[in-house]
């Protein structure tokens, strides 16, 4: 018997083709609301799957979908955060929406961002650097300023183990 079936009077209990009308109707409702709850999960960002290309199109965006579903929500992301005075707060945001990463934006003549707890350059920073550029005044250039690890930071500090887990893109270099 399926839940349905409690909505009905209860002369309507047992009958063959009740049941069998209520079981299939039961199915339709269900692949109804899981068609429902999908729709609405394109309205976040953060949940969107096949509404993401909807996003791309209303924000002016490119439609890329070889691009992972992450790397699509970022751009998404970082263009819905890019509308506003360009100051250094929504500089932050637009990188952020990118990074995800701990960063200080500060204007000396240039416009300074500094990556504070990443080491070295995040993988994502070539979109970040086009969305900055989109909201920026064309007279202002933006430096990017990373973090590696320094001798100073694993001698005597890191064990080989912790050492062999590394990247060398996380270490500087003379080159």
């Amino acid at each position: 018997m399926t839940q349905l079936n409690n909505y009905l009077p209860e002369f309507y209990q047992g009958v063959k083709e009740i049941d069998t009308l209520m079981a299939i109707e039961s199915c339709e409702l269900a692949d109804l609301l899981e068609a429902v709850e999908s729709v609405l999960k394109q309205k976040f960002v953060d949940d969107a799957t096949w509404g993401l290309e909807l996003w791309e199109k209303e924000l002016g965006l490119p439609i890329k979908p070889q691009l992972t579903e992450t790397e699509r929500r970022s751009k998404i992301k970082g263009r819905i955060r890019g509308t506003g005075k360009a100051g250094c707060n929504l500089i932050k945001e637009v990188i952020d929406a990118y990074t995800n990463g701990d960063i200080e934006v500060f204007f000396d003549n240039i416009i300074k961002v500094q990556f504070t707890n990443c080491f070295g350059i995040p993988s994502n920073l070539e979109d970040a650097k086009k969305a900055v550029e989109e909201i920026i005044p064309a007279h202002l250039d933006v430096a990017y300023f990373f973090k590696y690890f320094l001798l100073k930071d694993i001698h005597n500090i890191m064990t080989l183990s912790e050492l062999e887990t590394m990247t060398l893109d996380k270490f500087a270099s003379n080159a």
